[in-house]
């Protein structure tokens, strides 16, 4: 072509075009690596397919779960139909709600000052109904790359869905009957649990974290209770808690902690140090119902 002018000012465009469309094959078959991959962030022009296909072969290998220990008879269950029965009987297990002793409940709930009680206004704003730009506020402040639920329905859909003129007087009304009367979607309270491995042991199904992934429509509805309650607990939670608040940070309590140890260690302090884990903390719906109309004084 070098050497002949009009064939190299033919066939120069033609090869723009394939170029183009070159270009725009591998980006798709990179966008969709990076997607299986589970890549939430990539330098702007990242086009290599080669790390992105080992980054999906890495992400599939965690996923996969090897034979399981039985919790019964201990014994390793290796087929697909053993490792769920495993599974099931652990989780059933691990889930079953334990023995409350309700009057002690009760005498600590009536113990409480009433400065950490609701008032009526706070009350009353927390149960008001739902409004059209408070859904949209929310759905649009959702993580745009979170996980769906079982419906497979993500964040980006839910925000078009609603921003549709023909589906806001439905949605408002789903959502304002759910926190109005009590009446939820049946597919709110549907789920699909996930497992991701932990250190140690996993032949051993406590060295599994389980994950459970709700459809993103009901986490909407999460969420505007959330940011509802948020601004009245900062006013009701003690200070010395640090997670769970806006404006608070966990990592105060660690550094405090360690200036705690620090202290005792240079003035041969004999005190005890005593840390405490609450076993399923977010599991026990019987104390939720009975604090609901309640913000706790958590220490």
């Amino acid at each position: 072509m070098s050497q002949n002018p009009d064939c190299t000012n033919v066939v120069q465009p033609q090869l723009s075009i394939v170029e183009s469309q070159l270009a725009e094959i591998q980006q798709y078959h990179v966008d969709n690596l990076a997607l299986r991959a589970g890549i939430r962030w990539r330098e702007l022009g990242e086009l290599s397919p080669g790390y992105l296909k080992r980054t999906v072969a890495t992400r599939s290998s965690r996923h996969l779960i090897p034979p399981l220990r039985h919790p019964i008879n201990h014994t390793i269950s290796s087929t697909r139909d053993e490792m769920l029965d495993a599974a099931a009987i652990f989780y059933s297990q691990l889930y079953s709600p334990d023995p409350i002793d309700y009057t002690a409940m009760d005498n600590l709930l009536d113990s409480l000052p009433e400065d950490l009680h609701l008032s009526e206004i706070d009350h009353q704003f927390i149960t008001s109904p739902i409004t059209y730009d408070e859904l949209l506020e929310e759905v649009s402040r959702c993580p745009q790359r979170s996980s769906p639920g079982v419906d497979g329905l993500p964040y980006e859909l839910l925000n078009l869905l609603f921003r549709h003129p023909a589906c806001r007087e439905i949605a408002l009304a789903v959502y304002n009957n759910a926190l109005t009367v009590g009446i939820f979607p049946p597919s709110w309270q549907e789920t699909c649990v996930s497992l991701l491995p932990k250190k140690g042991d996993l032949s051993d199904l406590k060295n599994w974290r389980p994950i459970s992934l709700i459809n993103t429509d009901a986490k909407v509805f999460t969420r505007i209770l959330n940011a509802r309650i948020i601004n009245l607990a900062k006013s009701l939670i003690t200070p010395f808690q640090s997670g769970f608040v806006r404006g608070r940070f966990i990592a105060d309590n660690g550094l405090l902690m360690k200036l705690v140890m620090d202290h005792a260690r240079n003035s041969h302090s004999q005190s005890i140090g005593l840390m405490l884990d609450q076993e399923k903390a977010y599991d026990r719906w019987c104390t939720v119902c009975q604090i609901c109309s309640l913000v706790l004084n958590c220490v």
